[in-house]
């Protein structure tokens, strides 16, 4: 029992006594250095041990051409697959047509169309989801309000404020629409 005790206490003197010269050591390192590949921003941003800033290309604006009826229609991803929208600053939601729905795997019973729209044709019910993610280009946001539409009331998808709003800011100049994150 004696070793083991005097052991324990030969550890820790031998720890005190390094830890002196340890904590000298440690405000003597060396300068950082760039990563190859790493832009300034990057750089000076792990200098200062702040995270990683975002790239150009995440930042950059996606423009969208109006159609000859001056219609912003585009493929947007809706849960990393391809559907066909229209982008419709006047739709208080992104609304999914039934067949549109049914390609990302909602299919809503009847009695999920609780939510009272009113569209160009009138009143209908629709059913609520949660979209995972929609992205146009590099615009991603994630989960956005929704809602899929009843059978034949809607010819496309629309792309509408639950999901323009998210955005930083879009604009709409000259037939084109700028999306920007």
């Amino acid at each position: 029992m004696k070793a083991i005790g005097w052991s324990a206490l030969l550890v820790v003197q031998c720890a005190v006594a390094v830890w002196p010269s340890m904590a000298l050591h440690a405000q003597d390192r060396p300068a950082l250095k760039p990563f190859v590949g790493e832009t300034t921003t990057e750089f000076l941003a792990r200098q200062k041990g702040m995270p990683r800033p975002p790239s150009q290309a995440a930042l950059a604006p996606v423009t969208i051409v109006a159609d000859p009826g001056g219609h912003f229609l585009t493929t947007s991803k809706i849960n990393n697959t391809d559907v066909r929208v229209l982008i419709d600053t006047g739709a208080n939601v992104v609304a999914l047509t039934r067949d549109d729905a049914r390609q990302l795997g909602l299919s809503p019973e009847p009695r999920e169309f609780t939510a009272k729209i009113s569209t160009a044709n009138g009143i209908a019910f629709a059913a609520p989801v949660l979209l995972r993610e929609i992205s146009i280009g590099e615009v991603t946001v994630q989960n956005v309000a929704a809602v899929v539409m009843p059978e034949h009331r809607l010819p496309v998808s629309l792309l509408g404020m639950s999901f323009l709003s998210r955005l930083s800011r879009y604009e709409v100049s000259g037939g084109k629409l700028i999306l920007n994150r």
